[in-house]
């Protein structure tokens, strides 16, 4: 059991009753947040923004961008950078976009705006999260790298990183580092992964087209893969969508917040949806270095 345990949150909604799919969060600073995430309406996903100061209570600020789901955020300094994946006529494919302050972000105004070309997919490149971020100043003078998914051989998704270069230059290239070894065990899609704190979190699919399938690798950089045991009150067994960050609680203590999205395939159903872990810090590092979350139910 997770001792130090502040919050587990199943099926979270925001206060308009909307789920809070593949939420990623990001701290203003203490008892401040916001978060991103996706959300279907009229058969088109919606990216979202909410706010919060417990991780229990989520209410939307404004709608980012519509025909687009699975965002990312990041605060660099008092600025704020997004990466999202768009519907496209031909395929799925990346936006980021930069706003120049938090009112910015919270009117959907953003300074700085890229579509990602695909270029390893002809169908589909999407689920990004940030791994580095060069910026002092001038997001035209910036470099970010982003890793992502690809839709190998329009086949099965797997493990790209790439880098934008002032907003303007995008190069990328596959993973097979990352991609080969797991292949054998995860025979459907390599997915979703998030970056935090030098550790990283990845979704993997045992079998293709097997929602209850999905699991959840960690490792530390450079190391394997490990899965990543989940038990729940329910019994739930397929967890996708990863999201970590470490930010300041409400009393300003170190903490950490885990997001997860739990497919209606294979899980309870109350259980089904996003699933929110905010705990301190510290029990967040020794829960992924054992590689077992054990939840006793909401709190």
């Amino acid at each position: 059991m997770i001792e130090a345990l502040v919050l587990v949150l199943f099926a979270a909604r925001d206060t308009e009753g909307r789920g809070l799919d593949c939420l990623k969060v990001e701290a203003v600073g203490p008892g401040d947040y916001r978060g991103v995430h996706h959300s279907l309406k009229d058969g088109v996903f919606e990216l979202r923004l909410v706010k919060s100061n417990d991780f229990r209570t989520w209410k939307p600020v404004v709608r980012l961008d519509s025909h687009a789901h699975q965002g990312t955020i990041r605060r660099v300094g008092s600025q704020w950078l997004l990466a999202w994946e768009k519907d496209g006529p031909n395929g799925n494919y990346m936006h980021v976009a930069a706003y120049a302050s938090l009112a910015d972000l919270e009117a959907a105004r953003p300074a700085f705006l890229k579509d990602i070309t695909r270029t390893l997919s002809p169908g589909a490149e999407g689920t990004p999260c940030f791994e580095r971020i060069q910026f002092d100043g001038n997001w035209a003078k910036s470099r970010i790298q982003i890793r992502f998914h690809y839709y190998r051989n329009l086949d099965v998704d797997r493990q790209a990183s790439g880098e934008l270069v002032n907003f303007e230059r995008w190069t990328c290239a596959p993973l097979p580092y990352i991609n080969g070894p797991l292949e054998s065990t995860y025979r459907g899609n390599i997915g979703d992964r998030d970056i935090s704190d030098g550790y990283e979190l990845m979704e993997a699919q045992l079998r293709k087209e097997d929602w209850a399938s999905w699991r959840i690798l960690g490792r530390n950089a450079g190391a394997a893969y490990r899965p990543i045991q989940i038990d729940t009150p329910g019994k739930s067994q397929s967890f996708a969508n990863p999201n970590l960050t470490y930010l300041p609680f409400p009393d300003g203590s170190p903490g950490a917040v885990l997001t997860l999205f739990m497919p209606s395939q294979g899980n309870a159903i109350n259980e089904s949806g996003t699933l929110i872990i905010a705990i301190p810090a510290t029990a967040m590092k020794q829960i992924l270095k054992e590689r077992r979350i054990r939840l006793a139910g909401p709190r």
